[in-house]
């Protein structure tokens, strides 16, 4: 298990077992360490306390407050790690402790004296954590590839799940507690669990218990002014990009591509590292506004940010990175997460481990409104009564789908309209709640995924709860430039102070990507080297109806070819588990 997640941790590794009495509960804990706070041995992990072990991933921010706070209580610490204070705070506040954290983190903790086992994420999931357990048997680990190379159970398709996620285009939306893999589930974000063994019916007790959850409105804030509300969201904003810069043994980098997220967190940034900025701008070989706006933004940050401007240069589509790209937690649906990907490689290479990236504002700050996918099928600004849920995904066309992945995508539709519903507020409100619940932990996701690929830690300031927190309790109208219908109105409003008002004011840009022409040529040619093997897949069968090979190369759309592909690529790398 631990050679599966090697690329996440190559500075360390570690194993604790357990012994003599403890026979009964037989528990055994790993871990691979990417060192980014008290880079000396003894934060290595599992990590040792009394009658407490820890197997920890992740960063709490404000765990030099929080040592504080225990060294009040008589608590001494051997190492200047974080990792020591999350589980010096859980054994003085058990589960309470997770309301004190201000990070992002998933980790077990092992009780010797009840034989317990406690895990927990943090609240918005960008920490994942995938488990396995049936009978007597616990197994969980960072990437469901982990738990596959465990070859403790004999892995199977969970072929409702797998078809719902190639069938759904915006795969963000999927109940993501379930994955493609039968009895391999995630913990919710905001969720632990109690973990016990029963000796009397031989059986682990498994209970799960959420900490935190989405706030909604407060009426205490309900005629606060705009001024006021810009404030706020500045000072938390602001403080949020500071402990995230500042607390860290390791250089600080970011991504910078000229749009508000990123140039305000480079902006930040810049005044609270003690050494230069590296931000990294990617071009993908073609002229984009990217390349115009991020030079002007880091040449009026001046020496503190040295922008690194990476040209990818275009080559031909290889099985081996769409490979590198699959992830048994879920479907890769779009083509740009390769163009993720390849940002982070080109980090590596230039020696950083650690970045900080702006996912996460468009879905808390409404950054979706005004653009016209969300126009067209979440929320109308102009025709708030029609109902673009049933209106548009209903009417998606799914010709090309078997019956099995027909039903698949109007259960999705049906689940989709019913979590819109059932949230608070108007239209607006209900589908930001949808987009930060759902889509938001898609994205951190695949984010953690891509970029623990590469060992590289991303750290997301718009995560930060006392933030998220916030936007939610005020008027949510207040995110909305209604004049001009944009979105982030708060956000753009807040920062003149840091940087130009053509760049705060820059509509919302798609993720730059490969040209798609030189992308379907590559898909092309390996269809066609490969399409045995692609047409006889039983993963690419249960989805689609298979026309005639050369209508599949001359007339489907990009992302059916995409997702056909994908399919093949996907499970051929899971047979090769087996």
């Amino acid at each position: 298990m631990m050679g599966a997640l090697k690329h996440r941790g190559p500075d360390a590794k570690g194993v604790w077992k357990s012994e003599g009495s403890e026979e009964v509960a037989n528990v055994m804990l790993g871990h691979t360490r990417l060192s980014i706070i008290d880079l000396s041995e003894k934060g290595n992990q599992p990590m040792v306390k009394g009658d407490y072990i820890i197997t920890y991933n992740g960063e709490v921010y404000n765990y030099p407050e929080l040592r504080e706070q225990l060294e009040s209580k008589g608590h001494s610490f051997v190492s200047q790690t974080d990792t020591e204070v999350v589980l010096t705070a859980y054994i003085e506040w058990g589960s309470s402790a997770l309301t004190f954290f201000n990070g992002f983190f998933s980790f077990a903790i092992w009780n010797k004296k009840d034989r317990s086992l406690f895990v927990a994420t943090d609240r918005l999931g960008v920490k994942p954590f995938f488990y396995w357990s049936q009978n007597n048997a616990f197994l969980f680990g960072s990437e469901v590839e982990a738990l596959l190379a465990s070859r403790f159970f004999k892995a199977e398709m969970d072929w409702k799940q797998a078809v719902k996620r190639v069938t759904v285009a915006a795969a963000g939306f999927q109940n993501l507690h379930y994955t493609p893999i039968k009895d391999v589930f995630s913990l919710a974000p905001g969720h632990y669990m109690q973990i016990k063994h029963d000796q009397t019916t031989n059986s682990l007790n498994v209970e799960t218990h959420p900490y935190w959850s989405l706030p909604l409105p407060d009426p205490e804030l309900a005629n606060i002014t705009k001024a006021e509300a810009m404030e706020k969201v500045k000072e938390l904003l602001i403080d949020a990009i500071k402990i995230r810069t500042e607390r860290a043994d390791v250089a600080v980098s970011t991504f910078l591509s000229g749009g508000i997220d990123s140039s305000i967190i480079t902006a930040v940034a810049s005044k609270h590292s003690t050494l230069p900025i590296s931000a990294f701008t990617i071009s993908y070989g073609y002229v984009n506004a990217d390349i115009e706006y991020s030079g002007r933004v880091a040449s009026h940050l001046g020496p503190n940010v040295k922008q690194r401007l990476v040209e990818l240069i275009p080559s031909k589509l290889s099985r081996e990175q769409l490979d590198e790209i699959v992830d048994f937690a879920t479907f890769p649906v779009d083509p740009r997460e390769l163009s993720v990907m390849a940002n982070y490689k080109a980090v590596k290479e230039a020696g950083y481990k650690m970045i900080l990236n702006g996912q996460g504002a468009d879905e808390i700050m409404a950054g979706y409104v005004g653009t016209s996918n969300f126009s067209r099928h979440f929320f109308d600004w102009d025709n708030p009564t029609v109902d673009r849920l049933a209106s548009t995904w209903e009417g998606f066309d799914v010709s090309t789908y078997t019956p099995e992945a027909q039903e698949a995508f109007n259960e999705f539709v049906t689940e989709l309209i019913a979590r819109r519903d059932a949230e608070h507020g108007t239209g607006l409100e209900q589908m930001a709640r949808v987009f930060t619940k759902g889509n938001l932990r898609h994205l951190f996701h695949m984010e953690d995924f891509m970029s623990m690929r590469h060992s590289i830690e991303a750290r997301v300031p718009f995560s930060d709860h006392r933030l998220v927190e916030y936007c939610f309790r005020i008027p949510f109208l207040l995110h909305v430039d209604t004049d001009e219908v944009k979105g982030k109105h708060l956000l753009r409003s807040s920062f003149h102070d840091y940087l130009p008002a053509d760049v705060l004011s820059r509509p919302k840009q798609n993720f730059p990507s490969a040209e798609p022409t030189l992308l379907k040529q590559g898909l092309r040619e390996i269809f066609i080297a490969h399409s045995a093997e692609i047409l006889n897949c039983p993963f690419v069968n249960r989805v689609f109806v298979l026309p005639d090979p050369e209508e599949i190369l001359n007339s489907w759309l990009l992302s059916d070819l995409w997702s056909v592909v994908m399919c093949w690529i996907w499970y051929s790398k899971f047979e090769k588990l087996q």
